[in-house]
């Protein structure tokens, strides 16, 4: 049982250093992860409203290149080619 005292001891400490070292890097880390989402949910609400003014919907989409398109090709709607017509396959 000391021995897993003393480990558990050993890694809160490692911990409390690495929040010490690591804190500024967070602050920044986190005020940029806050402000992209500031952004990104502006850009959101103007669409949004935008659309509602034009009486449509208009989406966001990956590029054929992207990594979603690639591993979930049953979502997206493809040619033959793999190339996409600008959507997403319809839930039904």
């Amino acid at each position: 049982m000391n021995g897993r005292r003393n480990c558990a001891a050993v890694k809160a400490s490692a911990l409390q250093r690495a929040r010490k070292e690591l804190a500024d890097d967070l602050k920044v880390r986190s005020a940029l992860q806050f402000a992209f989402y500031e952004q990104w949910q502006a850009l959101r609400r103007l669409l949004r409203e935008q659309d509602s003014h034009r009486g449509r919907r208009r989406h966001l989409w990956s590029t054929t290149t992207a990594a979603d398109v690639w591993m979930h090709r049953d979502l997206f709607r493809l040619n033959e080619n793999l190339e996409s017509d600008g959507g997403f396959r319809s839930a039904s």
